[in-house]
């Protein structure tokens, strides 16, 4: 389940996150996942068109759904496209 990321914040003990992985896909995703002490957060996003957090247990866990999730926007985006293009 993917969660929007909030982590608590203290001005006098700034959070540390470190990048652990990346990638970058063929159709212009990117995925950052980071580890801020035991949290797992993701940052993925498709430049000028969408971007989310989520935060999660592990990292296999975390990458599983954010993976999840990308197919969920790339099917919508399949059916958008599609239905646009008959528009014209």
């Amino acid at each position: 389940m993917l969660r929007i990321a909030s982590l608590p914040r203290s001005p006098s003990k700034p959070i540390t996150k470190q990048l652990v992985w990346t990638t970058h896909t063929s159709d212009d995703w990117e995925i950052l996942i980071y580890r801020t002490g035991q949290t797992w957060e993701a940052c993925f996003f498709r430049w000028a068109e969408h971007h989310e957090h989520a935060v999660g247990g592990s990292k296999a866990e975390l990458r599983a759904a954010v993976e999840r999730r990308i197919r969920i926007l790339r099917s919508r985006n399949q059916r958008t496209a599609k239905w646009r293009s008959r528009e014209d």
